[in-house]
């Protein structure tokens, strides 16, 4: 999340606690929800929290309040929330009996209980009037994961990509599935998909990376480095993508093969370069210290799963402020 993104979310929770009337509490709550939603920020205690006041004086919302109860029903779906989604529903129901969105709403929370006949009967229903229903089809997808016939749900996802291949959400999705189940080469090539729809995107270069860097091979963690390199070029001082620098460059210092050839030339030098980015980042989650803990080196020992763990998380901060 942006710094300026940051900014506007917590204006908006402010101007919730300072509304001195149930009504525009309610409409200040509003435009959290829809705020939250047009950034597509992943806040649904928010927008729980919003949903209270939204409640409380939905008739003053007027026709709005049927789009934010249809978010608020989604957001507590994802919180678990089972009286909240379950009064929302029905107000949608009663008002939109035959919608085929709030049918869906439905099946989202009978999955969300575990009822994955009854899911799977309301969403093949929705097939049969909207046969082309591409989100209704993933979720019959996300149903057999859950069941946990992996199997079956990277069958039908494959369907899926070969009619609507230019869905990212799809590759994404069978890209878990294919590390879920070790699937290494064939995650890499959904992931070459995804870079082909979204050569912009700094995640999946890193995640890109990552596959090459777990397959293991000199060249493949050369070419990591290099798609570690380009998320940085494309999102600096990247936490996740620094690690990656780190760690291909690290590997890079070992010389190669029995013979001990020669490590790659810049690695020493890209080693010493990634562990000070890491260190500043470091110090701006957590600021300056007494504590003169350094990252690993070029003549440090490989850096173990403590150090990436602590590294990565310690960071989150950081990059929640970017």
């Amino acid at each position: 999340m942006s710094e300026s993104v940051s900014a506007a979310l917590q204006a908006k929770v402010d101007a919730v606690e300072r509304a001195s009337s149930s009504s525009s509490r309610a409409v200040a709550a509003k435009e959290l929800v829809n705020f939250v939603h047009n950034e597509n920020l992943r806040r649904p205690e928010l927008i729980c929290q919003a949903a209270t006041h939204i409640l409380r004086d939905a008739s003053g919302l007027h026709d709005d309040v049927w789009q934010l109860l249809e978010r608020i029903c989604i957001a507590a779906i994802e919180s678990h929330q089972d009286a909240l989604y379950n009064d929302c529903c029905n107000r949608l129901r009663k008002r939109f009996p035959d919608s085929l969105r709030v049918r869906r709403l439905c099946a989202l929370i009978a999955e969300s209980e575990g009822d994955y006949d009854g899911a799977g009967e309301l969403y093949n229903a929705i097939l049969k009037e909207d046969p082309v229903n591409l989100d209704i089809m993933k979720r019959r997808a996300a149903i057999l994961r859950a069941q946990g016939d992996l199997d079956g749900a990277i069958d039908e996802l494959n369907k899926l990509a070969r009619i609507f291949s230019e869905d990212q959400s799809l590759w994404q999705a069978l890209s878990e599935l294919y590390i879920v189940v070790g699937k290494y080469d064939l995650a890499k090539f959904t992931m070459e998909e995804l870079l082909t729809l979204a050569p912009e995107n700094y995640q999946y270069h890193t995640q890109y990376a990552e596959l090459l860097y777990t397959l293991g091979s000199r060249a493949e963690v050369e070419l990591a480095r290099r798609y570690f390199a380009q998320a940085l070029e494309l999102r600096p001082r990247y936490a996740r993508a620094l690690c990656g620098l780190h760690l291909c460059a690290r590997q890079l210092t070992v010389p190669a093969g029995p013979r001990g050839a020669p490590a790659a030339s810049d690695a020493v030098e890209l080693l010493d370069w990634s562990s000070q980015q890491l260190g500043a980042l470091y110090k701006r989650a957590w600021g300056e210290s007494d504590d003169d803990t350094q990252l690993p080196t070029a003549d440090s020992p490989i850096p173990n799963g403590v150090f990436i763990s602590v590294v990565l998380n310690s960071l989150k901060v950081a990059e929640a402020s970017e």
